[in-house]
């Protein structure tokens, strides 16, 4: 009731209003179809759109002090009323009322929903006691997050003018999710499916209609398998190149990843088809140049080897189905003449498209912007990791137009066999972990008058590792202000770039 005489009903009312604001911005930064049409306008220069998982976590904050404020002063308005107001007892008040219950339904949901967004819990996998069930936290964290249509109804029927601050998120929302919905209905088909490395399962695919599925380099996809799971999207960048026939991703697929490992079980599971699907795959890669897009196949242009390899594949008769492709802040690597790329295990594969694309346009003489220097450093636990795309970095190494400015650098951070490690002039290889700091010392010192883009693919602690370097060797802001113009010499940046998934 507006005119409820308790002492602090008007600061629940105000961190009400809070909550009314805060939980529809909290749907505005993971719209991927808005997100993905505002990186190709001038807007996406400007508005953070590579940080939206941050600021919708912000946000998510920033809901759950306001939360706690609103329900800490209706509590305390509750024991006045019980003692001093209307004589009502505490549990009456409580769940005797619609307002009540909805309230600490909505609170029950937003708890749930926060706790298993945790990457702690994310990267955990939970069982039951007594029983030998288990399913990973990233599973459960699916689910519960669809609670938010819950939420929002349950928020309309509390609070009266939550609905006048809803209508522009709920419409965008439902036109994103229409969106979503379309581009689902994507089926395609299965050429090939290998295992270059343990743990690592190479899918390659078509459109069933026999569209070409248009894409760029450093973008993602969302893959359902139905026969794994009815509601299930997981994304993955995809690691081909956009001039190809076909399109694949890399899926890092073990025991403890229920869906990665069911698709896994679900495409290799008969060992005669799967060595006829390697066996298939690596003609393929062989046939398609894979590993050196400037060169042409002695059988004719790539895209023709591509289509009679693929032709050749035999229907496995799994369905598979896409939704995307989404844009991520590496689409940018090619604003820049100078980048370091970073990468971790399997998150190899945006740069894997990224550098293939690079050579075709040297190649062939469109790109755009022309190239100074690509660093690529990449860390992996063992050299099984680093095999799954060796070829391809190889093959970028010995490329006629990109090998000369083209830079590979890998570090092993596991146990290593020095018996097993072959001593290569082709690239640096290391054993530990990059020292950032000397690495960006080097380059900046190497390139003073150009802007480094620094993109990573990997764990926050790279990110973290990596910004701070970035920091360090800017210069201080103070210093570029005080600079006079007329005889300011141009002070390069450091810029730094992380891959989000939505």
């Amino acid at each position: 009731d507006d005119d409820d005489p308790a002492p602090f009903y008007p600061y629940a009312k105000g961190h009400g209003r809070c909550l009314d604001i805060l939980c529809n911005l909290i749907f505005l930064p993971v719209l991927r179809n808005l997100s993905s049409w505002l990186r190709t306008t001038p807007m996406g220069r400007v508005l953070p759109v590579d940080d939206n998982l941050y600021f919708h976590k912000l946000i998510g904050v920033l809901i759950l002090f306001s939360f706690s404020g609103h329900i800490t002063f209706h509590y305390i308005d509750f024991v006045w009323h019980s003692t001093s107001g209307s004589g009502k007892s505490l549990l009456e008040q409580v769940l005797m009322t619609w307002n009540g219950i909805s309230g600490h339904l909505i609170l029950l949901c937003m708890v749930l929903m926060m706790a298993t967004g945790l990457e702690r819990f994310r990267r955990r996998r939970w069982g039951i006691p007594f029983t030998k069930f288990s399913f990973s936290g990233h599973s459960l964290f699916v689910r519960i997050h669809k609670l938010w249509f819950l939420v929002l109804i349950l928020l309309w029927s509390h609070s009266k003018a939550f609905w006048q601050y809803s209508i522009f998120a709920v419409v965008l929302l439902v036109i994103d999710k229409l969106i979503g919905r379309l581009r689902g209905l994507k089926q395609v088909e299965m050429v090939a499916a290998r295992m270059p490395a343990r743990d690592v399962l190479h899918i390659t695919m078509r459109p069933t209609d026999g569209r070409r599925f248009k894409f760029q380099s450093g973008q993602y996809l969302f893959l359902q398998c139905p026969e794994v799971s009815k509601t299930e999207w997981h994304p993955f960048t995809i690691s081909s190149s956009p001039w190809e026939s076909t399109f694949s991703v890399h899926i890092k697929c073990r025991k403890d990843m229920d869906w990665a490992y069911g698709i896994r079980k679900l495409l290799m599971s008969d060992t005669q088809s799967k060595n006829a699907r390697e066996t298939l795959e690596e003609k393929f890669a062989r046939s398609n140049k894979i590993v050196a897009p400037g060169r042409r196949s002695p059988t004719g242009s790539p895209d023709n080897v591509a289509r009679r390899s693929t032709s050749e594949s035999p229907r496995l008769g799994h369905r598979l189905y896409i939704d995307g492709p989404y844009g991520t802040s590496s689409e940018k690597v090619f604003h820049f003449s100078v980048m370091i790329l970073v990468a971790a295990g399997v998150g190899v594969t945006p740069f894997a498209s990224i550098l293939k694309t690079l050579a075709f346009q040297a190649k062939n003489g469109v790109m755009e912007t022309p190239l100074k220097k690509v660093a690529f450093f990449w860390t992996c636990r063992n050299e099984d990791e680093f095999n799954s795309f060796k070829d391809i970095m190889v093959g970028i190494c010995e490329d006629p137009y990109l090998g000369s400015i083209f830079e590979l650098n890998t570090y092993l951070t596991g146990e290593i066999n020095l018996k097993k490690v072959a001593a290569t002039q082709l690239y640096h290889q290391y054993a530990g972990r990059p020292d950032w700091n000397r690495i960006g010392r080097r380059i900046g010192e190497e390139f003073p008058e150009d802007d480094i883009g620094v993109f990573l693919c990997g764990p926050i602690s790279i990110a973290h590792q990596l910004s701070a370097m970035c920091k360090k060797m800017n210069p201080p802001p103070a210093s570029v202000r005080n600079q006079r113009v007329s005889d300011a010499k141009r002070q390069r940046k450091f810029i730094f770039y992380k891959e989000n998934f939505q």
